[in-house]
């Protein structure tokens, strides 16, 4: 099925528009979607659990100095590199403009993805 994904760059794909991707991406997105239905308040440990059990990795989440609303998301280098862009991708379309895949409360801004060495 082709996905729309805004903010995630790969050299192979377009920069805009449909991109097919792998049915083991395109079930993360499913299992992301289902899982991100269930969350209340779009807390940090909800967004920690949700990044575990969606891109099977522990993250963290730091605010960003200076900034108002803003925060960066450290990953481990063991996250698989096609999905680093997912952790970021924002969808707009007809209902909705820029809302990230993760579950973060309106009003806050992601800064970053941060890959550790």
């Amino acid at each position: 099925f082709p996905v729309t994904i805004h903010g995630w760059w790969l050299s192979t794909a377009p920069a805009t528009g449909n991109v097919y991707v792998s049915d083991a991406i395109y079930r993360r997105f499913i299992v992301g979607k289902i899982f991100k239905n269930q969350v209340t308040g779009g807390t940090i440990p909800e967004l920690l659990v949700f990044i575990k059990i969606v891109f099977s990795v522990d993250a963290s989440v730091t605010p960003v100095d200076g900034e108002v609303m803003a925060i960066d998301i450290t990953v481990p280098s063991s996250i698989d590199p096609s999905l680093v862009g997912l952790l970021s991708a924002i969808r707009s379309d007809d209902d909705v403009e820029n809302e990230y895949f993760l579950p973060i409360p309106t009003g806050v801004r992601l800064n970053d993805v941060i890959v550790l060495p």
